[in-house]
């Protein structure tokens, strides 16, 4: 930070406080915004799998929103008059609730009996609709019922009948505070009144809405206790250990104003607070102190040293700025890496805490400055003690430091091996809440009583209307329901089949035998109508069966058990269904705790990365801070010992790693590195001084010792502050955190000095090596008199690319070829990748004899070979017709063209008279490719695709630049000077070529070629100075565009129907996928497009294996350092770079053991969430990509969904591939294909 800027805060305090008020109040104006959000759903991301699940679920059937009330007693059973008439208040008090939809009981219970032919559905206690207690022998008659029926016992009726429930459903938003806060107030108020009356009984109460308001009570009482007991303690550890009321008073309002700003900026954002966002005000505060106690220490010893304040607080900020910055920077990338989390809650939170380090930071180098200079803050006496208690310290970390580093590392793999491995990734859901709230309370007796905790709903297809009646599948799913009533983790089921079976049984004269699903599907269907026009309203079937009877809900609901065991059944549940039913039925199990315990069981591995990435990250800053591999590697290093110590102490403690512990590690990493950044700075100045190492200990510890001890107590005081949250997910993790805070501190005074006595004890002069090591080494293959041009040809077939992936087998991801003298440099690493394509590709010019020779061919205005304002230029005016209307209107011409193609297959089949005919794909693909794009875009007809008519002379002219370019690329200038026929048939061609695109442009500039979008975009575009594009660049823009759109889209073919041919169950799946989605439409559509998810895959997967352009140039603009996974190599400038995009996506590392073998799953939804990114660039990456992707990508869809849906290709026996890359990565003969017409029938069948 310069000097000048520290000197305007200083001596223009006034103003700077003035701007921090005015950005506090516009920041305070997003208040406006909060509210309160209590719906769990906020926990998932709208495209999580279980949740999308259950919105169907709840939009198939009904809301999950419910209540339940549990009544029970404690001496005899339930089956009393009082009892009952308490249950039935409650449940008739239920149907007036806010919202309520449906109320389920024993007292409502439809009980189902036969008369004769009729069915009669009535509630079991007649004497309640009368207003009247209901007799003993009523009673008895009821229980004796209710204790016999599956479909109440465990659910509604204890077994030992010591306790029953109300379960009352209700219809509410997504996110219902206010709704949910009418409904429990009003359901407390039912209850508290039946209560008065029946003290004998206890009631509790539970369900998502309970438990919805229940969270935001916990919220709201850890936000109203715990930050102000965050307050009190920061105010005490700042007034005993900083000896300063100002000091502890200007910190503490820089800590306000930076909680104030930023939790206004996120409310401006969205105002939502909810359970995890309402602790970030504590962090923040916490962490905003650190740079203030660093600052006012500084300043003291100047100031105290005779220093004037203005010169003192200009000291302190000038010699603090760097790790302060650092710090505030690692603590930042800390928080933000909690976007690993697989909660948006948790990610938000990082997010958020993660600005407030930095405005933290912003505020710490002005306001804080600025308010010293206003109030008269005195100097104050130093506190001798402290600093003779740290040089004591020190004289015992030098005179102990060999022990301290034999015991330390002993402690250390001690404590890890006794207590880590006794960690398990577990959530249990119940003790999400302490036993202070009556929801955990309830939770607990229904348990203990009923038995019966979490729900696990499988909506069960049956793959037709009225489906769910046919004997076939009431039978499959009373044996799905048998079976999981034989799992011990289920308390009880509810199925659609238990409903059959009691109709069946009472239209039977209520015989056992009949206890049966029915038999025929006609009289199963009778039963259900009749049975749903005998239910009273509002309990009808619709919250287990669909509107069109096609699906039901079986309900399973388990005993207590955590997240791990719920998944492990769930696994074994939709297992069975896989192997015992057809797959219409098979079913992907649904519910909120099970939604939990996945993401507890995706977090842990989504943390990993996180916390990879966080040490990463902070590495490569310390690296470039400090100057000096060992010193970021022991600060690394002495920062990860405190997780993992710590964690090994949660091993011994408890174990169970939840949803809030899983985010310490990477969270705390950011944190605990601010006191090594501290210490490791001030070592580093004292031995820039000269002072010897032991000396620059002390210093080092006596200067910055009690300021990290202080921050530490701070940090752990406002942290473990957290434990005392009512949800233990925080609860947890503000203990673990604190917990690794102070582990962390202790490294920083007693392993991490003696490290550095050790270490550096022997150096002599008295100076750091703070140097970077030199530039790894570029391997280069052994080279013979031809240097490594035989190495070139090496590969299978004489491939350039076969070849450079056989060199990169033995020599890594970089290496150095000499072709002639001449060094090229061959790329696979994809971090050097990005950096070449996105990151620093300004330094990476296309250049070099690659670019020259496609200038020499085409011209040097084309958009391909352009670089900087000109190549911008270009792109902007070209962009606009690749957009989705444009090429919705370029598939009309495409499909036409699909059909000239499946015409004349059908003509060649026909002239054959033969059930089918060979053809040589590559000529036949890359004639569609260029009718296409040369009609699309420029209204220039191809007479035909057959392979032996008359060569168009376009066509002719992209073959032979095509063959040519890589031959001229690799041979030296001079050759291409010689009078060779290659050279005189290229240079006719061009001129051919040239010829043809000016009598293009001629007839769209008069009018009498069709209007094509692209070309009028380039006929009517003008330059910076209003003049139309010259002739020159129109030329070879369109050249560029045909080039670019012909052979590579051909290639692109070929590969994807040899993939096709080779792999016959793929074709027929993919055939029937167009059919399908087609339908009986001719043509391809936008819509059908985008409705193809396996020709997607397909074509992607072809495209990884085989991208038409597997290997792109550049070249380096300068001397220059490539970054690549494993170390850092220097580049000459000029040098030509082979950048193997096609390697990359066959790297194992990726994309798994078999990247080399074709499977279009590679692309399925989850394995893209998976993957890294900048590993498939098929297209190219960064501003460069193609603009033409899109449009490639469609014209693929429309000419492969018009040739399959009418033909069969198989492969030939016996044929061998020989690939080559002549710019285009295509083969060295064309791959031939037997094409059969595919009949109606078959069609049909597909």
């Amino acid at each position: 930070m310069p000097h000048a800027f520290f000197q305007w805060i200083l001596t223009k305090p006034k103003t700077v406080i003035l701007l921090t008020l005015l950005i506090t109040a516009v920041a305070c104006i997003g208040y406006k915004n909060i509210a309160l959000n209590s719906s769990y759903k906020s926990f998932f991301d709208a495209d999580n799998a279980l949740l999308i699940a259950m919105n169907q679920q709840e939009a198939t059937y009904a809301k999950y929103d419910n209540m339940m009330i549990i009544v029970g007693t404690e001496s005899g059973d339930i089956f009393t008059p009082s009892a009952l008439s308490a249950i039935n208040q409650i449940t008739a008090a239920g149907w007036q609730a806010p919202y309520s939809s449906r109320v389920d009981s024993i007292t409502n219970y439809n009980h189902t009996q036969g008369l004769e032919d009729e069915l009669i559905v009535s509630h079991l206690f007649e004497s309640f609709e009368n207003d009247t207690l209901p007799s003993d022998i009523e009673i008895k008659s009821a229980k004796d019922i209710i204790m016999s029926t599956p479909s109440l016992l465990g659910n509604y009726i204890a077994k030992d009948a010591s306790a029953a429930t109300i379960f009352i459903t209700f219809e509410i938003s997504d996110n219902p505070l206010d709704e949910s806060y009418e409904i429990s107030q009003y359901i407390h108020q039912q209850v508290d009144q039946v209560k008065a009356n029946h003290p004998h009984l206890t009631f509790h109460i539970t369900g998502t809405v309970e438990n919805a308001t229940a969270f935001t009570d916990a919220t709201l009482q850890d936000v109203l206790t715990l930050i102000p007991l965050a307050y009190l303690v920061m105010v005490t550890l700042l007034i005993v250990l900083m000896r300063s009321i100002w000091a502890t008073a200007i910190t503490l309002s820089l800590v306000t104003f930076t909680t104030m700003i930023t939790m206004g900026l996120k409310a401006w954002l969205n105002g939502d607070i909810n359970s995890i966002n309402s602790f970030a005000p504590t962090m923040i505060m916490t962490i905003a102190v650190a740079d203030c106690v660093h600052i006012f220490v500084s300043f003291f010893q100047h100031y105290r040293a005779g220093d004037s304040k203005i010169r003192a607080m200009g000291q302190a900020l000038e010699h603090n700025f760097k790790s302060i910055f650092l710090t505030s920077l690692t603590t930042a990338i800390g928080f933000a890496c909690l976007n690993f989390h697989e909660s948006p809650l948790y990610r938000e939170l990082g997010n958020i805490v993660a600005a407030g380090v930095i405005i933290a930071f912003l505020l710490c180098i002005t306001l804080l400055p600025a308010i010293v200079m206003l109030l008269p803050i005195k100097a104050g006496e130093e506190n001798k003690k402290s600093k003779v208690f740290m040089v004591v310290w020190a004289d015992l970390v030098i005179l102990h430091k060999k022990k301290i580093l034999a015991l330390a590392l002993a402690a250390i793999l001690g404590l890890i091996s006794l207590g880590l491995p006794k960690n398990e990734l577990n959530e249990m859901f119940t003790e999400y809440m302490d036993e202070s709230f009556s929801f955990r309370q309830a939770n607990d007796y229904l348990n203990e009583r009923i038995g019966g905790l979490h729900r696990l709903l499988y909506s069960i297809d049956s793959g037709s209307e009225n489906g769910i009646h046919s004997p076939e599948y009431l039978q499959k799913l009373e044996t799905f329901s048998n079976w999981l009533r034989q799992q011990p983790e289920v308390a009880f089921v509810a199925s659609y089949s238990d409903i059959q079976k009691r109709i069946n049984k009472a239209m039977n004269a209520n015989q056992e035998a009949f206890y049966t699903v029915p038999s025929d599907q006609a009289l199963a269907s009778q039963y259900t109508l009749l049975y749903e026009l005998s239910l009273p309203y509002g309990q009808g079937l619709t919250n287990i069966v669909s509107l069109k009877k096609s699906s039901t809900l079986l309900i399973a609901v388990l005993y207590e058990t955590d997240s791990n065991s719920m998944m492990a059944f769930n696994q074994r549940s939709e297992q069975w269904l896989k192997d015992n039913t057809p797959k219409a039925m098979h079913s992907t199990g649904a519910g909120l705790d099970l939604m939990f315990s996945n993401m507890a069981a995706q977090n842990i591995p989504s943390m990993v990365y996180g916390t990879f990435f966080t040490m990463l990250f902070i590495s490569l800053i310390l690296l470039f801070a400090f100057r000096s591999w060992s010193l970021g590697f022991i600060s690394v290093l002495t920062n990860i010992f405190p997780a993992l110590l710590a964690f090994s102490f949660w091993g011994l403690v408890d174990g169970r790693i939840g949803i809030g512990v899983a985010a310490v590690a990477t969270l705390t990493l950011g944190l605990v590195v601010d006191d090594t950044i501290h210490f490791l700075h001030r070592f580093n100045q004292a031995r820039r001084a000269g002072k010897s190492v032991e000396n620059a200990v002390r210093e080092t510890l006596s200067t910055t010792g009690m300021a990290m001890i202080t921050i530490t107590l701070v940090f752990a005081g406002g942290f473990g502050i957290l434990s005392f949250s009512h949800y233990s997910a925080n609860a947890d993790l503000g203990l673990m955190t604190a917990v690794t805070i102070i582990i962390a501190l202790i490294m920083d005074l007693v392993v991490l000095p003696a490290y550095l006595l050790w270490r550096y004890s022997d150096k002599d002069g008295g100076h750091d090596d703070n140097l970077l090591t030199s530039e790894k080494k570029i391997p280069s293959p052994d080279k013979g008199l031809l240097g490594h041009l035989p190495l070139m040809a090496q590969g299978e077939h004489g491939c350039l690319y076969d070849s450079m992936m056989k060199l990169r087998d033995t020599h890594g991801d970089i290496f150095q070829l000499d072709v002639l003298n001449k060094p090229w440099l061959v790329v696979s690493d994809r971090k050097m990748i990005q950096q070449i394509l996105v990151g620093d590709r300004d330094n990476f010019p296309k250049t070099g004899d690659a670019v020259d020779e496609m200038k020499a061919i085409g011209g040097d205005l084309g958009i391909l070979v352009t670089e900087g304002k000109q190549w911008l230029r270009q792109r902007q005016l070209v962009v606009p017709a690749f957009r989705p209307e444009q090429l919705k209107d370029m598939m009309v011409d495409m499909n036409k063209i699909s059909h000239r193609a499946v015409a004349q297959l059908a003509e060649e089949i026909k002239a054959e008279n033969s059930d089918q005919i060979e053809i040589a794909a590559k000529e036949f693909l890359n004639r569609i490719a260029l009718a296409i794009i040369c009609h699309v875009g420029f209204d220039y007809r191809i007479a035909s695709f057959q392979s032996d008519a008359k060569t168009d002379p376009l066509l002719e002219a992209q073959e032979i630049q095509c063959k040519e370019l890589m031959k001229r690329i690799q041979r030296t200038k001079y050759w291409k000077k010689l009078p060779l026929p290659s050279n005189y048939r290229l240079d006719k061609m061009m001129q051919i070529q040239r010829a043809i695109f000016q009598d293009i442009i001629k007839e769209h500039s008069e009018g009498r070629a069709e209007s094509k979008v692209l070309m009028q975009q380039l006929i009517t575009a003008t330059d910076d100075d209003g003049q139309h594009i010259a002739e020159d660049e129109l030329i070879q823009l369109v050249h560029s565009f045909i080039a670019a759109g012909h052979e590579t889209s051909g290639a692109f073919l070929q590969w994807t129907l040899y993939y096709l041919a080779t792999h016959p169950e793929l074709q027929q799946a993919l055939r029937a996928e167009i059919n399908d989605v087609l339908g009986d439409a001719d043509d391809v559509s936008y819509e059908h497009y985008q409705n193809m998810p396996l020709m997607d895959k397909v074509l992607k997967e072809s495209l990884r294996l085989r991208p038409p352009i597997p290997i792109m140039l550049r070249s380096s603009g300068d001397d220059l350092n490539l970054s690549g996974i494993d170390g850092e190599y220097r580049v000459k400038k000029d040098t030509p770079i082979l950048i193997m995009l096609g390697a990359m996506q066959k790297d194992p590392q990726y994309w798994g053991g078999n990247a080399n073998f074709f499977d279009p799953e590679n692309f399925s939804t989850e394995a893209q969430a998976e993957r890294e990114r900048f590993v498939y660039a098929p297209f190219g990456l960064g501003p460069r990509i193609c603009v033409g992707h899109r449009f490639t990508m469609i014209e693929a869809t429309v000419i492969l969904a018009q040739l399959l849906r009418t033909y069969q290709f198989s492969w030939p026996e016996n044929q061998t591939v020989e690939p080559i890359l002549s710019l285009v990565w295509t083969t060295k003969q064309s791959l031939r294909f037997n094409v059969e017409t595919i009949s109606s029938e078959n069609r049909v069948n597909s």
